[in-house]
């Protein structure tokens, strides 16, 4: 009986140790995760919760060949790490020339909202000079305007049209607008908008219907989309350039061009939407999914 007891013992050891191996000498991708709610909820020495976290993790499951670590750090940081060359992942970044030198950028994976005004319900009333009749926001008027404060995440970026308004010819903020640090600020920036000291915020309904929650009242916050943002976004995988990242990037781009895919990505987007924001999304997503690779850009 102990004969036999040992010889399945050590068949087990035998059975189990190759895999364990194999798990361990696989190459490692290190993912940046900065905390930015409702998209990233980042905890010390956990993996990050989110949407996208959500999102991202259908393309990590079929990345079967990696182990995946997160590397936690404020957004800008990450940033600077990745133009400094550390092999570094992200998910969810903008497309733009300036990041294309230092990143490598997949084939659009998850269409987004539009960006657009987040303000108090109860102001609306200020916005009025400046809806459009098809119900969206001229933001280049809102930046003109000497009445209003506007709050934006520094390093964020909204695509290059919308980005390109948020300065003036030297580059430099424009005085209605209000930059804050990182994305770590948002709270701070909210508290700001619910105070009075600031009258819109940049984002997107998402982040309008996920602060009203926080606070107690979905009536608290509404949306309205700009004029200038494109009627496309998407989200991206980008690795920091170079033989390393090129090859993830290859492998991504073999996993995020599957339709079945995207429209689970899709889902759990659209779940965390309001009714109306939630329709306009899906009939948005019907459009991406069609398209070829190659698809609109955007994110953050």
């Amino acid at each position: 009986m102990r004969q036999h007891l040992f010889f399945r013992a050590c068949l087990g050891m035998l059975l189990t140790w190759p895999v364990n191996v194999l798990a361990d000498d696989l190459p490692v991708i290190h993912w940046g995760a900065a905390h930015f709610p409702p998209f990233w909820q980042v905890e010390d020495n956990q993996p990050p919760k989110g949407i996208f976290a959500e999102v991202q993790q259908l393309v990590l499951d079929q990345l079967s060949d990696y182990q995946h670590q997160f590397d936690h750090s404020n957004f800008n940081r990450l940033l600077l790490e990745m133009q400094q060359g550390k092999p570094l992942c992200l998910f969810g970044l903008t497309k733009t020339p300036e990041r294309q030198t230092y990143l490598m950028f997949s084939e659009p994976f998850l269409p987004l909202p539009a960006y657009g005004a987040i303000f108090k319900q109860s102001e609306k009333h200020k916005l009025e000079p400046f809806l459009l009749p098809d119900g969206r926001l001229s933001l280049r008027s809102l930046l003109n305007s000497q009445n209003l404060l506007l709050g934006h995440i520094g390093g964020r970026s909204l695509g290059p049209d919308i980005d390109a308004l948020l300065v003036d010819g030297r580059g430099r903020p424009r005085p209605t607008l209000v930059p804050f640090m990182n994305t770590q600020s948002y709270q701070p920036m909210m508290g700001m908008l619910l105070k009075g000291r600031l009258d819109i915020i940049l984002g997107n309904a998402i982040e309008a219907r996920y602060y009203s929650a926080k606070y107690d009242s979905e009536d608290l916050l509404s949306f309205l989309p700009f004029e200038e943002s494109p009627p496309h976004f998407s989200a991206h995988f980008a690795c920091t350039t170079g033989a390393w990242g090129q090859q993830i990037i290859a492998n991504i781009n073999r996993i995020v061009t599957n339709n079945a895919l995207i429209l689970a990505g899709v889902e759990r987007m659209a779940a965390h939407m309001l009714s109306d924001n939630r329709r306009a999304y899906l009939q948005q997503a019907d459009t991406f999914s069609q398209l070829s690779p190659g698809r609109p850009q955007g994110a953050m």
